[in-house]
């Protein structure tokens, strides 16, 4: 390739690039105006603005999307919901603990991994809140 096209090339991606940021920050994609001489008998074509607003932005392919971890269930009885795979506990088994069986295990609005305190989950544990522990 010549050194004049490579030139050329470059020129054209850097203002190509100019103006895809401009545009991404919230400016107007103007389209050129083309000055013809009179001489041609061609008119000139006005600029068309184009709103930012008004155009689908989609997520950069350099920005990744991160998914939230994962909430896991663990310890020995299925009683913890924790961020963290495999968690272990001692097995001191206590009758609340089957209150989890049917509970979701998951992402809370503070945005750790927790029991979601439904009806059902609040019922259950406070109708075993006498147990005991047993072995």
């Amino acid at each position: 390739m010549n050194k004049n096209l490579t030139i050329i090339l470059t020129a054209g991606a850097i203002i190509s690039l100019g103006l895809f940021i401009y545009w991404f920050q919230g400016g107007s994609v103007v389209a050129p105006v083309t000055e013809f001489p009179s001489e041609t008998g061609l008119e000139t074509t006005p600029a068309i603005e184009v709103p930012v607003a008004n155009l689908l932005v989609t997520p950069s392919p350099l920005e990744p999307v991160v998914a939230p971890k994962a909430c896991y269930v663990g310890g020995c009885s299925g009683q913890v919901c924790s961020g963290e795979a495999d968690v272990i506990t001692t097995c001191l088994y206590q009758e609340s603990y089957a209150c989890y069986q049917q509970a979701t295990c998951e992402r809370q609005t503070t945005g750790e991994c927790g029991w979601t305190q439904s009806a059902t989950l609040t019922a259950c544990i406070a109708a075993t809140a006498d147990d005991g522990l047993f072995e």
